[in-house]
């Protein structure tokens, strides 16, 4: 993310355009473009060339859909026309853009760890998810056998008071 954000690098996406429509990089604006692989290494460096302004300056991270078999054959071959057209800096993102949104969103934020997060405590009443029996359960000190105003609420009906409304 760092190239893309401070180094100025571009995204070629060599995915099928339809691919490229349903999920691509979108952060940082602009950085992200398609040139579908056909097979044909010279036209995906020909299009390369006809959409970047200066290609000797550019600094370009060739994507295919993941990183095993024919997309690293493809990112590989077309990383290689890209260099024989004089582009400045090319390279080849392993994995593709399988490996890319495992790590990243399209829009460029980081994605939690794999695993199921579950609130506690302040942070389950803050989100909401723990709602049955929270007055019985919950306590801002961490003791999870009764709350304040249940043992409050006990106080006051063994003293004849009842539990006020």
């Amino acid at each position: 993310m760092a190239l893309l954000q401070r180094e100025g690098w571009k995204v070629l996406d060599i995915r099928e355009a339809r691919a490229y429509e349903d999920g691509r990089i979108t952060k940082p604006a602009r950085c992200s473009f398609n040139a579908p692989w056909g097979g044909d290494a010279g036209a995906v460096a020909a299009k390369a060339a006809s959409l970047l302004p200066n290609p000797g300056a550019a600094k370009l991270l060739v994507m295919a859909a993941d990183g095993g078999g024919d997309g690293a054959a493809a990112a590989a071959a077309a990383a290689a026309a890209l260099a024989a057209k004089g582009f400045g800096s090319v390279a080849v993102l392993e994995g593709g853009y399988a490996a890319w949104t495992q790590i990243w969103s399209p829009s460029g934020k980081r994605r939690p760890p794999a695993g199921r997060w579950v609130p506690t405590g302040k942070e389950a009443l803050k989100a909401g998810t723990n709602l049955e029996g929270v007055a019985e359960s919950y306590d801002e000190g961490g003791n999870l056998a009764k709350s304040r105003y249940a043992a409050e609420a006990a106080k006051r009906a063994a003293a004849g008071g009842g539990a006020q409304q």
